[in-house]
C-alpha cells in the first residue's frame, strides 16, 4: 500500500469504534494532519507482531514523522502535517466550488436575459411586419368599382411591376406611404396607398394625381418615372428619389444660425419657379407646406405631392382642402380662392419649424 490519507468518513468510523484490530497489516506513506493524528492515537487497537506502519522520511518533506500507538506497536509512525495546510486545501476546494457555481449561475442568468430580449425583439418585429402587411394588402373592391377606374390614361407611363422593388418606408401620410425602392437598380421613391384606409374615391383621386404629373416637365417639380399595377387597387406611383429629405425635417434639425435666410433664398427661389410653372397652367397646388418641399445633395429643391391639386375652375375653388396650418384665410373660410392661396402657403412654409 503506497499512501493512505483518511477521509472524514474514515475518521468518524474509527472514532466511533471503541476497539479496532490491525492484524498482519503493512501501511506505508501514511499522512495525516494534527487533528486526525490525535483522534487516531486515542483509538484502542489490537495488533500482531507482523503489523507495522512506517513512513519513508523522504515522503514526509512537508510534515513531521511521529510514532503512533506506542503502547502496542514499536514500529508505527505516520507523517503529520499541520492542520492549517489541510484547512487551506479544503478552503481552496470550497472556494473553487463557489466560483464554479457563481460562474454557472451568471451564465444561466445571461442566457435567460438574452432569450427574453430576443423574444421581445421578435415579437416587436412581427407586430411591425403585420402592420406593414396590413397596409400593403389590397382592399377588396367590387369588380364593377375597379372597372370604373380609368387606368388606360396611365398606359403611356406604365412600368413592369416586377421591376419595382420596395426597400423601406420613407414617410407616412394620411392615405399613403412613400417607400424607398429601386427601378432597374436605380433608387426611386414609390408612393402607395394605405390598403386598410382607402375608399374607391381615394383610388380615383390617386390615379388623377399620377395623370396630372404626366403633364409636368419642370426641373423644380419631382419627376414622375411611371406607374405600375397588377390591379387598379394596387397601383403605385414611381418618382425620382430626393436624398435630402423634406424641408420640414431640415428646419427642425437646423436653427436660424445654421440655416440662414441667405441659404433659404436658394430653396425659396426653386419653389417660386415650381409655382410659376403650375400657375401658368392654371393649376393650384392647394397643399403647399414644408413636408412637400424635397431637398437633395446634388439636385435643386423640388415640389411634390399633387394629390389635391386642381385647375383654377370657378365651381371647384371653394373646397377647404390642404393642411390647416398652411391654409390661406379664404381657404379656411371656404370662400372662393385663386392661385394666390399657394403664395400664402409658400410664405408660411419657410417660417414654420414644426409639422
Amino acid at each position: 500500500m503506497q499512501l493512505w490519507t483518511p477521509s472524514t468518513f474514515d475518521l468518524v468510523w474509527m472514532y466511533f469504534l471503541e476497539c479496532s484490530t490491525i492484524y498482519e497489516s503493512t501501511i506505508s506513506n501514511w499522512t495525516v494532519d494534527e487533528d486526525e493524528f490525535n483522534k487516531l492515537n486515542q483509538t484502542n487497537v489490537y495488533t500482531s507482531y507482523r503489523s507495522n506502519a512506517t513512513v519513508d522520511g523522504g515522503t514526509c518533506s512537508n510534515g513531521v514523522l511521529r510514532a503512533i500507538w506506542t503502547k502496542v506497536l514499536s514500529n508505527a509512525s505516520v507523517c503529520v502535517v499541520s492542520s492549517a495546510a489541510t484547512t487551506n486545501r479544503e478552503n481552496t476546494t470550497r472556494f473553487g466550488v463557489v466560483i464554479g457555481v457563481s460562474v454557472g449561475s451568471a451564465a444561466l442568468i445571461g442566457l435567460v436575459a438574452v432569450m427574453v430580449f430576443l423574444r421581445r425583439k421578435f415579437a416587436r418585429e412581427n407586430a411591425e411586419l403585420e402592420e406593414t402587411i396590413k397596409k400593403t394588402q389590397a382592399p377588396v373592391f367590387s369588380t364593377e368599382d375597379e372597372a370604373g377606374v380609368k387606368m388606360d390614361v396611365l398606359d403611356l407611363v406604365r412600368l413592369n411591376d416586377k421591376d419595382i422593388k420596395l426597400v423601406r418606408i420613407l414617410g407616412t401620410g394620411a392615405f399613403a406611404d412613400v417607400w424607398l425602392g429601386t427601378y432597374n437598380d436605380d433608387p426611386v421613391a414609390v408612393k402607395k396607398l394605405h390598403a386598410s384606409k382607402i375608399s374607391i374615391a381615394d383610388l380615383h383621386s390617386f390615379v388623377d394625381e399620377i395623370k396630372l404629373m404626366t403633364q409636368f416637365e419642370c426641373k423644380y417639380i419631382v419627376k414622375l418615372i411611371g406607374a405600375c399595377w397588377t390591379r387598379p387597387v394596387d397601383v403605385k406611383c414611381v418618382m425620382e428619389y430626393m436624398d435630402g429629405g423634406d424641408l420640414r425635417y431640415y428646419l427642425m434639425a437646423h436653427n436660424a444660425d445654421v440655416f440662414t435666410w441667405t441659404q433659404k433664398y436658394t430653396h425659396m427661389h426653386c419653389i417660386v419657379e415650381s409655382l410659376a410653372y403650375l400657375h401658368s397652367f392654371g393649376i393650384i397646388h392647394r397643399d403647399l407646406k414644408s413636408r412637400n418641399v424635397l431637398m437633395d445633395s446634388t439636385k435643386v429643391t423640388k415640389l411634390t405631392d399633387f394629390g389635391v391639386s386642381k385647375e383654377d375652375v370657378q365651381q371647384t375653388m371653394t373646397m377647404g382642402v390642404g393642411t390647416y396650418r398652411w391654409m390661406a384665410p379664404e381657404v379656411i373660410q371656404e370662400q372662393h380662392y385663386t392661385v394666390a392661396a399657394d403664395i400664402y402657403s409658400f410664405g408660411t412654409s419657410f417660417l414654420k419649424r414644426g409639422d
